[in-house]
């Protein structure tokens, strides 16, 4: 898979805002992103986020797709989503050197990774989860071949011995390839036995936006894919009751997933029991995506560690057991 990363200055910003009709730029900030990269722009009549696409890692049909989605989240009332932004000639995608511009109003608030992350924060996450996994659900747009968790998580997995090598990652290849065959293999074997949908597969702090305790965007559909929507809930707990560590916060697990099932969010006997694997696949597809991506290994290395503790078949036994406890104390406390 190839992908050049676009390089970005602010006059190339100002050239890309003449597609828009919003006026002067007055401010510009880099938000971040690998391998497409975000703007926040300040024009005289509208803050947006704007985003330049690379060339090779998304395709048309993906982004394409990723602006029903948004569109579709907007029609049905779904508030935390991006809006996207038309440009002058009447059209989202904009084009600018080669390169595909898509823009959408600025959410103002604060990156999850830069809040506290509290029992009422991940209460208001599972509340999310629990909102987006219903309204995406909702969505009846034809989803491009080649686009599922399991199709796009094999992908990169398959790189993983190059892109790794190419980093200098010290890695044991082989064992994070058993994980991944591991997992995915539970969900394959169990698919029809749950409920599949378009997913958002990438919910992590930095791209859930906070006013205080409370989730008021949910940004970056950009690796939205369609698999197991258990899928979702799985990736919040990896990332808010265990953000930047390898134990799973009791008191903030249980905030999540009561949220979760007070807005509606399901948990059937099969999807229960397949919550352990679910973390191990969102572990093993992040880390091969921060491999492709060139990421440093020490933005990475907390993926790696996760993935150690979950291949001890003890501790795995103990995660799974709490994972359950904990389920029920939020059943009960939702009643």
């Amino acid at each position: 898979m190839y992908f050049d990363r676009p390089v970005i200055s602010i006059k190339d910003i100002l050239e890309i805002m003449l597609s828009y009709p919003f006026g002067e730029v007055l401010e510009c900030e880099y938000l971040g992103g690998v391998p497409n990269v975000t703007f926040k722009v300040v024009t005289q009549q509208r803050t947006l986020a704007v985003r330049i696409s690379n060339n090779g890692y998304t395709s048309i049909d993906h982004l394409n797709t990723e602006i029903k989605l948004l569109e579709h989240l907007v029609g049905i009332g779904f508030a935390e989503s991006p809006r996207p932004v038309v440009g002058s000639n009447g059209e989202v995608l904009q084009q600018w050197k080669g390169y595909r511009v898509f823009a959408s109003d600025y959410i103002r608030g604060i990156p999850g990774e830069k809040v506290e992350i509290t029992p009422g924060l991940c209460h208001d996450v599972g509340r999310i989860v629990a909102s987006l996994q219903k309204a995406l659900s909702s969505f009846k747009g034809a989803v491009p071949r080649g686009e599922s968790f399991v199709e796009r998580g094999t992908r990169l997995l398959d790189l993983l011995p190059s892109t790794s090598g190419m980093m200098g990652w010290e890695l044991d290849v082989s064992q994070i390839l058993a994980q991944w065959k591991r997992s995915n293999t539970s969900f394959i074997q169990l698919s029809d036995r749950f409920v599949s949908s378009i997913i958002h597969s990438d919910i992590w702090p930095p791209n859930v936006i906070c006013k205080q305790e409370t989730v008021v965007g949910v940004v970056d559909f950009d690796d939205w894919c369609y698999g197991a929507s258990i899928i979702e809930l799985c990736a919040s707990l990896v990332e808010f009751p265990m953000f930047n560590t390898v134990t799973l916060n009791a008191e903030l697990a249980i905030a999540l997933l009561r949220g979760y099932l007070e807005y509606g969010g399901t948990i059937s006997d099969i999807e229960e029991h397949l919550i352990v694997d679910g973390m191990e696949l969102t572990c093993t597809s992040w880390l091969a995506c921060n491999a492709l991506h060139g990421l440093d290994f020490k933005e990475s290395e907390i993926y790696l560690k996760k993935l150690n503790i979950l291949r001890d078949e003890e501790a795995r036994r103990r995660l799974n057991k709490d994972i359950h406890q904990f389920i029920d104390i939020a059943i009960a406390s939702s009643k």
